[in-house]
Order: structure tokens, then sequence, then C-alpha cells
């Protein structure tokens, strides 16, 4: 399969009845540095990726 879509790139839809439409969308192209700075920030946190996938369920949980 062939992608047509940017190496960097994600993508978003969104549908209504047969209707769909799709979204490129492209990170900052200093999007790896900005990562790495959160990094840093959430080491000096103490923050672990329990922390995270605790609060990422949390919020998932209340968007229902």
């Amino acid at each position: 399969m062939i992608s047509a879509w940017p190496k960097a790139a994600s993508s978003s839809s969104f549908g209504q009845g047969d209707v769909v439409i799709l979204k490129v969308i492209t990170p900052p192209e200093d999007f790896q540095k900005l990562l790495s700075q959160v990094r840093v920030e959430d080491k000096k946190a103490g923050i672990t990726k329990a922390d995270l996938k605790s609060a990422i369920a949390k919020v998932r949980r209340r968007a229902k």
C-alpha cells in the first residue's frame, strides 16, 4: 500500500452519514525538541508512565 501522507504526519477524520472529511495533521518542525523538554520536566517532577496512563484513562472516562 502506498501512502500519500507525509512521513511525520498523522490524520484526523470526521464523519456524518455518508460524508467523511479527512485532515492531515503535521507536527511543528521543532516537535522533537519540545518533546525532549517535556520529558526532562516530567522526569524532574517525578511523573511516571503509569501516572500518564492513569491521567489519560481518567480523562477518557469523563469524555464518554
